[in-house]
């Protein structure tokens, strides 16, 4: 019987397929692997399948099976998500109901498949907008007086670095605090410690690098403190992001490695650390220059440079088995539109918009060639199995991921890795 593997497991298979050698050099790439991090969504019956499948195929590969939290609130029925009529009368949380939910889909698929290396994931669980939190006129409380302290403790953590620059205004600082005792970020905060405890991943992703960054780094780690403290889990492997990956079509540049000066450099590299380091994040995002939802044939390059610079840093300075005892792996969105993955520095690529494609166009492909049945409503054209072709698609899609990150097959590895530890 296959069961869902652990955050614990899979720290352990990052940390054997570690991308530097013990002076803190990239090794050969024959001996680098990413794993593939692959984004279930709405219907998640028929994505799951698909990637498990992919997973149980030959000897096996290791992949994460992910859900967003838009996906795990549709699982769980919630109204603003399914635009449903009906009223929520369940007194769990729509998130800790979806989070259920998409863990027996996966574990069932998991079985069915006898897939026994996929891990559940929680991606893009994205916190409020900051001008999304109104603004509060209550008297002051005693959480507004932690979220004062919270932002204190930021601010001071990132001084040395930024110096003034962290220096804050009276009505900045009153905004930050009521960000974080508004009714939004506090329903954020708990459906992501309800989809933690009810689905119980061996990844999740704590995304808040569209905040100020202050605002980041307090939200970050309170959420991070909250799910090994508040729900005591201390298996799931928690992502931060340090700053957020853009979308296709967006007009903001990006500024290569190559182009920054030194000092900028020097300055990235430290709040990298930084954040770590203050945070106790297991692994990180930040922007090399990747767009979330590529279209077709569009990609980006990603800026290798930077990659080398920070990861070798965090490998050394805070990684490299002195201080936390295993390295912090780089995660890289929007990996549909990416035009390379380069292995072993990032731990864990993303791939979504590719999947949501690949179904696409095989239903499209389908309707095409049945029109005439579909209009008339025969059977033969409108039953479950014009849905075979659509998981067989993104199957293919998977497998090509799996291979072109050198996981595919190596699933036997990973169990000798398991055996030993």
């Amino acid at each position: 019987m296959a069961i869902l593997r652990t955050g614990n497991e899979l720290r352990k298979i990052l940390d054997a397929y570690l991308p530097f050698t013990k002076g803190g050099k990239l090794k050969p790439k024959k001996q680098l692997v990413t794993i593939v991090a692959s984004n279930s969504t709405f219907p998640n019956d028929l994505f799951t399948r698909a990637m498990a499948q992919a997973s149980a195929e030959d000897r096996g590969s290791p992949q994460i099976v992910q859900y967003s939290y838009t996906s795990v609130l549709m699982a769980g029925d919630d109204p603003g998500k399914t635009k449903s009529r009906l009223t929520w009368t369940s007194n769990r949380s729509p998130c800790g109901i979806g989070a259920e939910s998409i863990n027996a889909i996966l574990s069932r698929e998991a079985e069915a498949c006898g897939a026994d290396m996929l891990f559940l994931g929680l991606d893009h669980f994205v916190a409020p907008k900051l001008e999304d939190a109104p603004i509060a006129n209550g008297p002051v409380g005693f959480n507004d007086q932690v979220a004062e302290l919270r932002i204190h403790d930021a601010q001071s953590a990132l001084k040395p670095i930024l110096g003034r620059n962290v220096n804050l205004t009276d009505a900045t600082a009153a905004k930050y605090v009521n960000y974080m005792v508004s009714p939004q970020y506090q329903k954020y905060r708990k459906d992501f410690l309800d989809a933690v405890k009810y689905g119980n991943p061996a990844w999740a992703m704590i995304d808040t690098g569209h905040l100020p960054l202050i605002l980041n780094f307090a939200t970050t780690r309170d959420i991070l403190d909250a799910v090994r403290k508040e729900l005591g889990n201390h298996d799931v492997i928690l992502e931060a992001e340090l700053s957020s990956t853009g979308k296709s079509g967006d007009r903001v540049g990006y500024v290569c490695w190559k182009g920054m000066k030194e000092e900028m450099r020097q300055t990235e590299i430290r709040l990298a650390l930084n954040f770590i380091d203050y945070t106790n994040a297991d692994a990180i995002a930040y922007d090399i220059g990747m767009k979330h939802a590529a279209k077709l044939k569009e990609s980006f390059e990603p800026d290798i440079e930077k990659l080398i610079a920070i990861q070798e840093a965090l490998y050394i300075d805070i990684g490299s088995y002195r201080k936390v005892g295993r390295h912090i792996p780089f995660v890289q969105h929007g990996g549909s539109g990416a035009s390379e993955i380069p292995l072993g520095l990032v731990g864990k690529v993303n791939k979504s918009t590719a999947y949501q494609r690949a179904a696409a166009q095989a239903d499209y492909g389908w309707c095409v060639a049945h029109a005439t049945e579909i209009a008339s409503g025969e059977k033969t054209a409108i039953s479950e199995v014009r849905h075979l072709g659509t998981v067989d698609a993104m199957r293919v899609a998977c497998v090509g991921f799996l291979k072109e990150t050198q996981t595919y097959g190596i699933a036997p590895k990973c169990r000798e890795i398991l055996g030993k530890s």
